[in-house]
């Protein structure tokens, strides 16, 4: 049986001549029948000696009815019958016999047959009058199954219609496809004509007996059934609806689901790695509806405010926690958040929640509040960080009064400066102020002073840079950072990155080249996006990279543009590379124990690139270097 028949169209249906089959070892009885039909420039009626030749005449072509003698050699009129309707139960057949006893009639009901009509005394006005209600019904199935078709031939989901094999035991051993639409030649890799007619076993040796336990139940049942399988020997997971179309026979619907259930897995583990980011950062996180009511708070409240993470939950902070001379320019801070001007960042006193004495401690908090919108620019969040930087302003004071001091007397000035940087060393690491404040105060008075400076700016830089990177790896992996399409020219975006960062190969004394095809290579992509992924693969390149230099190049290719970044630095190890765009990875043996960094730079560079679809292809050797290329598409 075949549920897909090849169905031109309604007006084709309508326009077509009506087909009629006669069945009959008596080439007489043929002419015969023919004459009585009398068949217009509307019909045509073909003829076959056999059941063999019949059955096969089926199969080539579309037939409308068909007339059928009993008796014949080889197969007879009945097991004819049986066989033609089991491949298509839609084809009216009528017997034309003139030794029918009851017992015949029997098996022509047996067999499926339409009705029966008596040689000799054939009647003409009923033999036509038959046949064009036969006719016509058929037409009115071919109509019904056209509709059929297209849907199942146009649709999305993938189709296929089979026959389950049984054993002498009447259990369900395997299944033959009777049928498959396009959408499942294009799923399963594989052309119609290469599965229909042939069992699952031939085609996929090995597969699980899962899915025959499954559709056999169905057929069984008769119940439909809709189900999520995974398939050990494709590797795929599939959403499927089984029914039952026939007694042994079954069709199913299904999609591939292994990309979704794959993004979904790692959207899971990203906000997983998101949490721990913000869960172990010294700092606090808040975030809080459009309406200010607070719906998350990190662990880290405790800590940086002194109060738990649920004593906020539901509330908006309360204006009595904020010191009274600095509660209207926080409210004037807020006001400009929800009403969409940006980041904003601001400092105030907070009313501390663990003192443990009986005075009012006031805390200074360093406070950045961000705000998210819709795509219709209406506020949905506030997402906040929140730091305590008491301890840090009050080592700024004391820097503060140890120079004045120090600006009295040059004698006591460089002896008191160089125990004050010894005894803050550890807080100046992540203090950007002291920086500038040593450099301006400082100069090239004292070298060793000097030293620490660009120490500081070093720390500061990097922290700064961290900072920056989590903020926009956080933005990337919650799918919240506004990719705003731009035409770009990645000649001068590459250009510009090289030359932005030639200090750092011409410190380390290494060589860089850059060679392009022309110019004027337009893309479309995010300028800030596209130019960090640039940075970090060259910052990669030049920062695992001693002796030397980086080649850099722009090449046309068959599918777009590709930008090859090679270099001949330490290589990874091929243990590694799989988990190198992971967040946060580095190669323990080469690059925790010598390289400064979070290692986030390749896992923005595979996050920018999943947004945009571009390919990412690493070759890479250990001690002997790597070559990354990024092929964009046009």
């Amino acid at each position: 049986m075949k549920l897909l028949e090849d169905i031109a169209d309604e007006k084709s249906i309508a326009d077509e001549k009506r087909v009629i089959l006669v069945v009959d070892d008596n080439s007489d009885n043929i002419i015969s029948l023919i004459a009585v039909i009398d068949p217009d420039e509307n019909t045509e009626v073909i003829s076959v000696l056999n059941g063999s030749d019949a059955l096969k005449k089926v199969k080539e072509q579309y037939i409308d009815m068909i007339f059928m003698d009993v008796q014949m050699p080889g197969k007879d009129g009945f097991e004819t019958t049986k066989d033609i309707l089991a491949y298509n139960p839609r084809i009216p057949v009528y017997f034309i016999s003139g030794t029918m006893e009851e017992s015949d009639l029997a098996k022509a009901l047996d067999s499926g047959a339409s009705g029966y009509f008596a040689k000799p005394m054939l009647k003409p006005a009923e033999i036509r009058l038959n046949i064009d209600f036969a006719i016509k019904k058929r037409k009115e199935q071919k109509l019904s199954e056209l509709k059929y078709y297209n849907m199942i031939t146009k649709m999305m989901n993938s189709f296929a219609h089979h026959e389950l094999i049984y054993n002498d035991k009447d259990e369900a051993i395997d299944y033959r496809f009777l049928e498959v639409n396009p959408a499942w030649e294009k799923t399963l890799r594989m052309k119609s004509e290469d599965v229909v007619g042939k069992t699952l076993s031939e085609i996929l040796p090995g597969v699980e007996d899962v899915w025959i336990k499954i559709y056999s139940e169905v057929v069984k049942t008769g119940k439909p059934k809709e189900f999520d399988q995974f398939s050990k020997s494709s590797g795929k997971h599939y959403h499927c609806f089984a029914y039952r179309t026939e007694p042994g026979k079954f069709a199913v619907f299904f999609n591939d689901t292994t990309k979704k259930r794959n993004s979904e897995k790692k959207l899971r583990e990203s906000e997983q790695k998101l949490t721990n980011i913000i869960e172990n950062s010294p700092d606090m996180t808040m975030t809080a509806n459009a309406s200010g009511l607070v719906n998350y708070v990190s662990p880290q409240s405790m800590l940086v405010l002194g109060y738990s993470s649920e004593y906020f939950m539901g509330i908006r902070i309360p204006t009595d926690f904020i010191h009274p001379d600095d509660r209207e320019r926080v409210g004037e801070m807020f006001n400009q958040v929800v009403a969409g001007k940006g980041i904003v960042d601001f400092k105030y006193r907070f009313l501390r929640g663990d003192s443990d004495t009986d005075e009012i401690t006031w805390d200074v908090i360093s406070h950045t509040a961000k705000p998210i919108t819709d795509d219709n620019g209406l506020l949905k969040s506030i997402q906040s960080n929140i730091s305590n930087i008491t301890e840090k302003e009050k080592l700024i004071a004391d820097l503060k009064v140890a120079n004045d001091v120090a600006v009295k007397t040059n004698a006591v000035k460089g002896e008191v400066l160089l125990n004050m940087s010894h005894e803050i060393r550890t807080p100046l690491n992540s203090i950007m102020g002291f920086t500038r404040l040593i450099s301006d105060e400082v100069g090239s008075k004292n070298e060793d002073l000097a030293m620490y400076a660009r120490t500081v700016l070093e720390s500061g830089e990097r922290l700064a840079k961290t900072t920056t990177d989590i903020s926009f790896f956080s933005e990337l992996i919650t799918e919240t950072y506004d990719f705003k399409p731009e035409t770009l020219n990645l000649f001068e975006i590459v250009s510009s990155v090289i030359k932005n960062n030639t200090y750092k190969s011409d410190n380390k004394g290494l060589k860089v080249n850059f060679t392009s095809f022309k110019p004027d290579v337009p893309y479309t992509g995010n300028m800030y996006a596209m130019t960090k992924v640039v940075t970090e693969l060259f910052d990669n390149s030049i920062k695992y990279t001693e002796k030397g230099g980086v080649d850099v190049s722009l090449i046309k290719t068959e599918e777009g543009i590709a930008l090859i970044m090679k270099d001949t630095g330490i290589g990874i190890a091929s243990e590694n590379i799989d988990r190198m765009f992971e967040s946060v990875s580095q190669e323990s043996s080469g690059y925790t124990k010598k390289h400064q960094g979070l290692g986030m730079g390749l896992a923005i560079i595979k996050n920018v690139c999943d947004y945009y679809d571009i390919e990412v292809i690493v070759k890479t050797n250990k001690k002997v270097g790597s070559t990354f290329i990024l092929a964009f598409e046009k």
